[in-house]
């Protein structure tokens, strides 16, 4: 895939290579209440390890741990770098943010036994958007000022030739990230379907600020992609749009894809139900460098819940009743 085409997602691959850190488990849950500026983030991270690297020699292995223990002292930090590494350094989008510490704990009844958690509040989700929005805008705009609307439907058409979408999705599963490429393989699928009219509407978009890419409602976060409302349409009842979904929801939940009069809209959550975001990373780990790593994080003790150490479906299911009564 050319950066050209999707550059904003291209980025986001790049940066969120995880280097010597695997986490086994990540789940997300995100809680967008009706009434309130606020949005409530709980990250669980289980199964903290480091990665399995192909060169096995001494030196190496020294070198990819202290690597992964810097890392782990990088989750620390009050920015998005503990779940998204390498975007943690925007600060107008933390500034709208309320980072609380993080907690690392052990869970017995693990393979890998050392995991973490992390609660977050967007404290003014209007004016975080907008931050995010402006950036997203800023990168688009950049790739698509040489472009017309022949010449980025040619790229498409090219990112889309199967060799090319193997090649994307092999570089982004290098890195454990099996979401990613679920999402960018799929939107560069759906934007096959874009006709001129509606890549000449996205251009138009990406040229102007104020553009709202990223939307919070009530219980809901909206994602709008510019398009005429027959290309819309068209592409929201295809097959490639349903597959993707179908594959996309066993990442998050809920998720649909649907339009209005600007064109599609990827939409996260439901009334009264959270976002829940779940990935496993599936590549080995070193099960010889677990007892350093596990004291390298200060050799933490298992929560427990009803007597009984916790494990993530549990802290996520107390957070999520400790919200439900205020």
């Amino acid at each position: 895939m050319r950066t050209r085409i999707i550059p904003f997602i291209v980025l986001l691959a790049a940066v969120n290579a995880s280097g010597c850190l695997t986490i086994q488990k990540k789940s997300l849950v995100v809680l967008v209440p009706p009434a309130s500026k606020e949005v409530h983030m709980y990250y669980v991270f289980e199964g903290i390890s480091v990665v399995e690297g192909k060169d096995n020699s001494p030196k190496a292995v020294k070198e990819n741990l202290e690597r992964a223990r810097n890392e782990l002292d990088g989750l620390k930090k009050p920015d998005f770098s503990f779940f998204i590494s390498g975007l943690g350094s925007d600060e107008k989008l933390a500034k709208h943010c309320r980072f609380e510490p993080v907690r690392f704990y052990e869970n017995p009844d693990r393979e890998r036994k050392l995991c973490m958690d992390r609660r977050v509040t967007i404290t003014d989700r209007d004016a975080f958007a907008r931050e995010l929005n402006d950036t997203i805008s800023i990168v688009l705009r950049k790739s698509f000022m040489e472009h017309t609307p022949k010449t980025l439907r040619a790229e498409i058409k090219k990112a889309n030739e199967p060799e090319e979408l193997a090649k994307s999705r092999e570089s982004i599963d290098g890195f454990g990230l099996g979401p990613l490429a679920k999402t960018v393989i799929g939107l560069v699928t759906l934007a096959n379907d874009y006709d001129l009219e509606s890549l000449e509407k996205f251009k138009t978009a990406a040229a102007f600020e104020g553009e709202r890419w990223l939307r919070f409602d009530a219980d809901t976060i909206s994602v709008h992609l510019p398009a005429t409302p027959t290309c819309a349409e068209r592409i929201a009842k295809s097959k490639a749009a349903k597959d993707w979904l179908k594959e996309m929801r066993d990442f998050v939940t809920p998720i649909d894809l649907t339009t209005d009069k600007t064109g599609l809209v990827i939409v996260l959550g439901k009334k009264g139900e959270p976002i829940r975001f779940t990935h496993e990373d599936k590549r080995p780990y070193r099960k010889d460098d677990e007892k350093s790593m596990f004291e390298h994080a200060g050799s933490p003790k298992a929560i427990t819940i009803d007597a009984k150490a916790a494990n993530g479906d549990m802290l996520i299911q107390r957070f999520l009743a400790e919200k439900k009564k205020k």
